[in-house]
């Protein structure tokens, strides 16, 4: 007969990737409910941030692909700034989710993690979906799916200790 002590011991490297998730987590949570918090005050600003950068950003003189790079990163900020909060809520939203996936693998079970994988893939599209596909989404994009994938894997790792 088994007791509640013969239970299975949480593997030290599972410990130590939960408490880096959790901080990392709660530092997204923070950002997004922020973010989510502040949006409509941000999206205020589109117009006359718009307007200083027209009316004083010259371009001219500067070679074309740098200009374009540019004038990309404008218009990659004016649709942040004009979707702050609704990006803000979808990323809390999966972060919230993220953080019971990791709180579940604390607790070693498995579906902790398809709930965390599922998040931070979800949470990968939302700068495609209202910002674009352009180079500076991709830039985006790219750098935070490999923190993503590196965390993935460190708990895929895992998977034998989870039930």
């Amino acid at each position: 007969m088994e007791t509640k002590n013969s239970s299975k011991a949480r593997p030290t490297f599972l410990t130590v990737i939960c408490i880096i998730s959790y901080v990392l987590l709660g530092w997204n949570i923070l950002n997004a409910l922020s973010g989510a918090i502040f949006g409509r005050i941000t999206s205020s600003f589109e117009p006359f941030v718009k307007s200083i950068i027209e009316r004083d950003v010259d371009l001219h003189d500067v070679p074309p692909g740098i200009r374009s790079i540019v004038e990309e990163s404008f218009d990659v900020a004016y649709k942040a700034m004009e979707h702050a909060t609704s990006i803000s809520l979808l990323s809390l939203l999966l972060s919230v989710i993220a953080l019971f996936g990791v709180i579940m693998m604390w607790q070693l079970k498995k579906t902790g993690f398809y709930l965390y994988t599922g998040s931070r893939i979800f949470i990968l599209i939302i700068p495609l979906i209202f910002l674009g596909f352009n180079f500076i989404t991709f830039i985006a994009v790219t750098t935070t799916g490999i923190f993503a994938l590196i965390f993935i894997i460190l708990f895929a790792v895992n998977l034998k200790h989870m039930k």
